[in-house]
């Protein structure tokens, strides 16, 4: 979901519902958004 701020913060709060353990998906997703934030200033919600 490249570019797809919107969309990959949602599957990421599907991945926070299904992911009881750490899983290394959610990490992944979760430094992808916050990297593309800060390269284009975008905010979104958490």
């Amino acid at each position: 979901m490249v570019g797809d701020l919107a969309s990959a913060q949602k599957h990421l709060e599907e991945l926070r519902k299904i992911c009881l353990l750490p899983c290394e998906e959610f990490g992944d997703l979760e430094r992808e958004i916050a990297e593309y934030r800060m390269k284009s200033g975008a905010r979104g919600f958490r």
